[in-house]
């Protein structure tokens, strides 16, 4: 996919990492990947986000697209460190926007029935993070939308697509201003936003309407996650490396228990 003018793909291989980019080829799953490559990379695409949406535009409320569907690939956001300074750098309204800040995702029922148990829970757990920065989830499960890389939307003439799911192992970060590849992306976000499959007014509403399409049980999560909320899970998993947090996964369990007594 390139950019009209704006230069292409820039690939994760480019740079000192060229050795663990192609130990990446071959992965088929977020443990294969090689965790400094794929760190930083992740950071990279925060940084051309932030820079090329929030810091020329403040006004403008862009429209998120994102591509994991399982909770494998969707723990980065509980784990990766700087995940939540992003969440918090790009969520919220700003002053004088006109809506609010929205990410969708694409999750067909397919999907549903073939992740485990635990897999659904760790997804339900990366949206649960978005909501106390002020974004509002939006879901569809329509399955022709699955294939559709990740992307920043300004809702007029840019957008910004970031994705590493289904890659092979590299990220690739652009650019574009091409008419066809606009109109998709806002034809999936319009779609995700009016046929979300938890469309509800409050934070509460949504994660539980999620929770049922994840079929997922309600009352056990919201108790489970206030236990590991008050305890964090530090005392569970200590990640070895400064490139991992579990601030993330404590701040998804502290919101969802407490959004379930509002």
């Amino acid at each position: 996919m390139r950019g009209s003018g704006h230069g292409g793909i820039q690939q994760a291989e480019s740079g000192p990492c060229t050795a663990e980019v192609e130990r990446g080829r071959a992965a088929t799953s977020v443990s294969d990947y090689p965790l400094s490559i794929f760190s930083r990379a992740s950071a990279t695409a925060r940084k051309v986000v932030t820079a090329s949406v929030f810091g020329t535009c403040p006004l403008v409320i862009p429209a998120f697209w994102t591509r994991e569907q399982r909770g494998e690939e969707a723990s980065t956001w509980l784990l990766f460190a700087h995940k939540c300074s992003y969440l918090r750098q790009s969520g919220g309204t700003s002053p004088g926007a006109e809506s609010t800040l929205t990410r969708a995702f694409c999750i067909p029922p397919s999907v549903v029935a073939d992740s485990s148990r635990p897999e659904r829970i760790m997804l339900l757990l990366a949206l649960s993070l978005m909501e106390p920065f002020g974004i509002t989830v939006h879901i569809t499960a329509e399955p022709e939308y699955a294939a559709i890389s990740g992307f920043v939307f300004d809702g007029h003439q840019h957008a910004i697509v970031a994705n590493w799911v289904g890659t092979g192992g590299i990220w690739q970060v652009d650019v574009t201003d091409t008419s066809p590849l606009l109109r998709e992306f806002a034809d999936a976000t319009h779609y995700a936003r009016a046929y979300s499959v938890a469309e509800a007014d409050t934070p509460h509403e949504r994660l539980r309407e999620l929770a049922n399409y994840l079929d997922l049980d309600w009352t056990w999560l919201v108790r489970r996650c206030a236990e590991l909320g008050e305890y964090g899970t530090s005392g569970i998993a200590q990640p070895r490396s400064r490139l991992l947090s579990t601030d993330g996964a404590d701040q998804a369990c502290r919101f969802l228990a407490q959004t379930a007594h509002c």
